[in-house]
């Protein structure tokens, strides 16, 4: 590592009932450049009644936790994480993220040049990125409208479990893997342009979506190895009842030269 003057900094995460995205944050935390001796890092549990306080105690016990007996949301958390802070620098970063190995890093000595400059700065962000790369799917409704409900993802990849127990308390190696649920994935559903949404649909199908003409979606790829299956309920309601899929596989079309592929149902 370049010589430099590596300030101390203490890293943030607010949490309330988010135990399963701790695993990751915490790893990646784990993983970053920066001198260990230099970083502390403070979870501020609002509350939490999923065990989170007692999973990240058994497993990450480097985290020191402020337990509040409520929860006083955001910005509430992250003001008493500031305030238990003794450092030169406070990072903030939302408990279901992770971070690459050099964000600390890039946002210190963006800090410190803008210091030496005498450039007052009161805070400096990095790009954030979506959690998982996305495949666009394109609906193209011929005429009329439709609606879908019921779109489910199977087969998201044997690395994205759901932890919903904590491990042996005699194991020392213990494996949480990837800590996604299947609600998370489907939460993780991007209805980019063309889509309102037209009310619940039946017990279990959760949220009715209209399409007309022209609509974007985004289906979160959460394995590269491991094949995943997406399926959906569609009900015609007006007009024609073509409805054209789009299935836009742009990395494999750039190098291939491959069309597309495009999906016609009645």
């Amino acid at each position: 590592m370049e010589e430099f003057n590596f300030p101390s900094v203490t890293l943030i995460t607010v949490n309330f009932n988010g135990k399963r995205f701790l695993n990751n944050l915490f790893k990646s935390i784990e993983g970053l450049n920066y001198p260990k001796n230099k970083i502390s890092t403070i979870m501020v549990d609002n509350g939490s009644t999923d065990g989170s306080q007692e999973f990240v105690g058994m497993s990450f016990p480097w985290v020191k936790t402020i337990r509040l007996e409520k929860n006083l949301g955001y910005a509430g958390g992250n003001n008493a994480g500031i305030c238990a802070a003794e450092s030169k620098y406070a990072a903030l970063i939302n408990n279901d993220c992770t971070v690459e190995k050099d964000w600390l890093l890039c946002l210190v000595k963006r800090a410190e040049e803008l210091s030496q400059k005498k450039i007052k700065t009161g805070a400096i962000s990095s790009k954030v990125l979506f959690y998982y790369s996305y495949m666009p799917v394109v609906i193209i409704v011929e005429n009329g409208t439709v609606e879908i409900s019921g779109i489910n993802i199977e087969g998201y990849g044997k690395k994205n479990l759901e932890c919903n127990n904590l491990p042996n308390p005699g194991d020392k190696n213990p494996s949480y893997n990837n800590m996604t649920s299947k609600a998370d994935v489907l939460k993780s559903i991007k209805y980019l342009s063309g889509c309102s949404c037209a009310g619940t649909g039946s017990a279990g199908s959760g949220p009715l979506w209209q399409l007309s003409g022209y609509a974007l979606t985004g289906f979160p790829v959460t394995d590269d190895v491991n094949d995943m299956a997406i399926s959906m309920d569609i009900r015609h309601t007006s007009g024609s009842s073509v409805v054209n899929f789009y299935i836009k596989k742009l990395k494999e079309n750039i190098n291939s030269g491959k069309t597309p592929d495009l999906y016609n149902c009645d």
